[in-house]
């Protein structure tokens, strides 16, 4: 996805994740494990993220949402806005 939308030759600045879950505590707590075993795995893109655990109310359990919002560089065009990463 994050080719399909431009994003692949960019680093994000600060990237919010949102674990859904009926607790709060289980929830945050996805939403972290997903920052500390996933975003490892394309440094080029996120290694120097900033980045916040959050809880996600909500019937899909178990799921992480992200919002990235990425650095943009000299020269670069803004991504505009999508739903669909």
């Amino acid at each position: 996805m994050l080719h399909d939308n431009g994003f692949d030759q960019r680093r994000a600045g600060i990237v919010l994740a949102f674990g859904t879950a009926q607790d709060s505590g289980v929830g945050k707590r996805y939403a972290q494990q997903f920052i500390d075993l996933v975003l490892p795995l394309l440094p080029d893109t996120f290694a120097t993220s900033a980045t916040r655990p959050f809880w996600g109310a909500g019937s899909d359990s178990g799921s992480v949402e992200l919002d990235i919002y990425p650095l943009i560089a000299p020269g670069q065009a803004s991504l505009g806005v999508s739903n669909d990463c």
